[in-house]
């Protein structure tokens, strides 16, 4: 007769298991940072392996520099907007605030003093995620199962909002429920509501 080893029957509370907590909003928050930093970082590195900094031009490995917000991170709506990230490294990023006189300079040289301002205005875009969309962005950026980066969600309230529809389902988008991609030279591009916006 075979021996029984303990816990690996079916009916055992560990076999079941305990219920996997899902990662809380902030710790997923935290990981998105950490992620698309390196992304960012990663992406304006050379084949050495080395990066410049944006505002100051000192060029080290991208290990050791940081990624720099144009516009405060402080900010959800532009938090990890790729076009408000440029590499910086620590004197600029943190000792100077940003630099963002250099950064602001630079940046209307590289992309255009309308690239800056709608910037600036997106600041002011209520945005609300859920852990479902920062997981996705996750994934995404760690290259697990999707081949398109996911439009971080951005939810506001608009006098034009009832006369859209979703552009997967067709519904009427309320006000509370409308998502975009943003496009900075063509506005609002396309319009989902939250049920379809991670199915497209």
């Amino acid at each position: 007769m075979a021996r029984s080893v303990p816990g690996r029957d079916l009916g055992s509370k560990s076999c079941l298991g305990k219920k996997v907590k899902k990662p809380s909003l902030s710790k997923l928050t935290k990981e998105l940072d950490r992620v698309f930093s390196v992304y960012i970082r990663s992406k304006a590195a050379d084949k050495e392996g080395r990066a410049e900094c944006y505002t100051c031009g000192v060029r080290k490995p991208w290990k050791e520099l940081q990624n720099g917000h144009f516009v405060s991170r402080a900010h959800r709506s532009v938090r990890w907007e790729e076009k408000n990230c440029r590499v910086q490294c620590y004197a600029c990023n943190v000792m100077r605030s940003g630099n963002l006189a250099e950064f602001t300079v630079r940046l209307q040289k590289e992309c255009g003093a309308e690239f800056v301002d709608q910037l600036l205005r997106m600041k002011h875009l209520i945005v609300k995620h859920s852990t479902v969309e920062l997981q996705n962005l996750i994934d995404w950026l760690q290259g697990h199962n999707m081949t398109k980066k996911p439009a971080v969600a951005t939810f506001t309230p608009s006098s034009e909002s009832s006369k859209w529809k979703c552009d997967t389902c067709k519904k009427p988008l309320s006000q509370k429920n409308i998502v975009w991609r943003e496009d900075l030279k063509g506005g609002r591009t396309n319009k989902w509501c939250a049920k379809c916006y991670f199915k497209v």
